[in-house]
């Protein structure tokens, strides 16, 4: 049951920088799309063209209306219908091209055809909605914009033990379910550390205690493995809309590309050890860890703190529980106790506050934070927090009742679809409202799944391009 009575919370306004603990998984902030009307050619005695397809800048609307044609002296009507009449009337405003009509009668003036609409009103394409909203994920970074071309709309989901599973049927099946090794420890080099989408790859951090490397896939269905030459103690990565940013406790790298080369940036020195982080927004956009309250906008080149996160993102706050995420131009840090901050502007206003009737369960309970469909998320079991503005919160109480549904990560695809797992049965879920969920694939749960994603990989024979 989904409680609209929105819970109250502590608040502070701190015009401040800040830092938060772990980002969850970054997704892309979408662009827009959407194509500007068309040019209009001047009258033809012929009968005036109507207009070009649309496919300009975001949101722009048909362009001029084609001029139709002058009158047709005797003309043989208009030709072959292609926006406007021999008789001067007006022609296509942009949009799809006319659909002419009856070839004219020869010498009467200008009856060549039914007034030529010269198409549909053009709207320039679609009208420059930015892509589909964010559905960045734990690490959250916006959304996932569909790029158009031979790309498919996926799920991935990883683990520890470099486990990486994924679905290309909007969530209703699993599958290529891989690992590096079947030992779910937290301190081996194949533990998850950070999970991030971006530049049409999917990339997961591992290694904590050992050296640190990155699994790379453009399709969900292939990895690759990249070290990194600077450092290799990594906590957390994240894609900040134009680059992918990794920090540990005393300094921080970024690359374009995930393969590399990855230049260091200004050192931070916070001190803790960083065990979660993550970053979104479009151009330099923000990236925080759980490290002395530190983040950046500027790609690193300069570390602010934000006061009113110190106390959710203090080492211990956010770890295995808790995270971030970044959607729709909000950036959210959750501790395990239901300490929040958050930040509309990059860092400009942080606000901070608790969430009311948090459930503070056991470890197997907790999860981490996301974003889906506009909403923010902490993850508790059997119940999920959400935000939009990322000051006031609800609560839903997942179902069905009383059948032992945990859920510990979520994310929502393109067409409004969520989809979510328990780590610890590896059962995963699927739900077109957040709050009543039916079971699909169900997995081993050793080693555990911890994060998910959405976003846009290279169709493979298993997962083609529609």
């Amino acid at each position: 049951m989904r409680t609209s009575a929105v819970v109250t919370v502590l608040m502070s306004g701190v015009l401040s920088a800040g830092c938060s603990g772990s980002l969850g998984e970054s997704g892309l902030e979408g662009s827009d799309f959407g194509g500007a009307g068309g040019s209009y050619w001047p009258s033809e005695p012929d009968g005036g063209l109507g207009g070009f397809s649309g496919d300009g800048d975001p949101g722009e609307t048909g362009g001029m209306p084609g001029a139709g044609g002058e009158s047709g002296a005797g003309a043989a009507g208009g030709f072959d219908g292609t926006g406007g009449s021999p008789n001067g009337a007006t022609g296509g405003s942009g949009g799809n091209t006319g659909t002419g009509g009856n070839t004219g009668t020869g010498g009467n003036t200008g009856t060549g055809g039914n007034t030529g609409t010269g198409g549909n009103t053009g709207t320039g394409g679609n009208t420059g909605t930015g892509g589909n909203t964010g559905t960045g994920g734990n690490t959250g970074t916006g959304g996932s914009v569909d790029p158009g071309g031979d790309l498919v709309p996926m799920f991935v989901a990883v683990g520890r033990g470099g486990r990486t599973i994924m679905s290309c049927d909007d969530g209703y099946s699993w599958i290529h379910d891989r690992q590096l090794t079947s030992d779910n420890g937290d301190h081996l080099e194949e533990t998850d550390k950070g999970f991030a989408y971006g530049a049409g790859k999917f990339v997961q951090l591992i290694g904590w205690g050992e050296p640190a490397s990155l699994q790379i896939s453009e399709d969900g269905v292939s990895w690759s493995r990249a070290y990194t030459e600077v450092d290799n103690d990594w906590g957390t990565i994240g894609f900040t809309g134009d680059s992918f940013m990794m920090m540990n406790q005393r300094n921080a790298v970024r690359a374009t590309q995930p393969e590399g080369p990855w230049v260091e940036v200004t050192d931070h020195d916070c001190g803790d050890h960083v065990r979660e982080g993550g970053g979104g927004g479009v151009g330099p956009g923000i990236m925080m860890g759980n490290c002395g309250s530190l983040y950046t906008t500027d790609r690193g080149q300069t570390w602010k703190r934000a006061s009113a996160c110190s106390s959710v993102t203090d080492f211990g706050g956010i770890g295995h529980r808790g995270g971030f995420a970044f959607g729709d131009g909000l950036f959210v840090a959750v501790d395990a106790q239901g300490d929040f901050c958050s930040t509309p502007n990059l860092g400009s206003t942080w606000r901070n506050g608790s969430i009311a009737n948090f459930r503070d369960g056991p470890i197997e309970e907790l999860g981490k934070v996301f974003f889906a469909n506009g909403e923010h998320w902490a993850m508790v079991g059997p119940i999920g927090h959400s935000t939009t503005d990322g000051v006031n919160w609800s609560t839903t109480e997942f179902l069905p009742r009383n059948t032992g549904i945990m859920l510990h990560a979520i994310a929502s695809s393109d067409t409004g679809a969520y989809v979510a797992f328990d780590r610890v049965t590896g059962q995963f879920y699927r739900s077109m409202d957040a709050e009543t969920w039916t079971k699909t694939t169900k997995r081993s749960s050793s080693p555990q799944f911890q994060r998910l994603l959405f976003g846009y990989g290279k169709a493979s024979s298993e997962c083609p391009a529609q």
